[in-house]
């Protein structure tokens, strides 16, 4: 995603795969900086929790899943840990300011079905 304003990426790609061997969802590659722009304060949030809902629902999942993803230890303090529902703790540090987090998926209606794929 690109700032119409300031002419820059804001945003990456999200990333959710299924963890097979513990039926987990795992989160890669989300960069969650849509809410440095101006009147978008909680879309990064809402991104995050929309497409968690959907990819839990499309692996078929359960309630109460883990969810685990590594991301800098900043990302965490100024995102992942106000995520409150999916409750995000430091499960172990890595090296260079990374962490691994583990939180809890919580099965909550949410309708995901104007997410739709989107071919190339």
């Amino acid at each position: 995603m690109h700032s119409k304003e300031k002419m820059k990426q804001i945003s990456r790609t999200l990333i959710f795969s299924h963890e097979t061997f513990s039926n987990s969802l795992y989160v890669s590659k989300f960069y969650p900086e849509i809410y440095k722009e101006l009147h978008c304060k909680y879309l990064s949030a809402a991104c995050f929790y929309m497409m968690a809902h959907h990819a839990v629902k499309l692996f078929d999942l359960c309630d109460n899943c883990c969810v685990n993803l590594e991301t800098d230890v900043t990302v965490y303090d100024k995102f992942y840990s106000r995520l409150n529902e999916f409750d995000f703790k430091i499960n172990y540090n890595r090296p260079s300011e990374r962490v691994c987090l583990k939180g809890r998926y919580r099965d909550l209606f949410f309708n995901t079905d104007m997410i739709t794929d989107h071919l190339n």
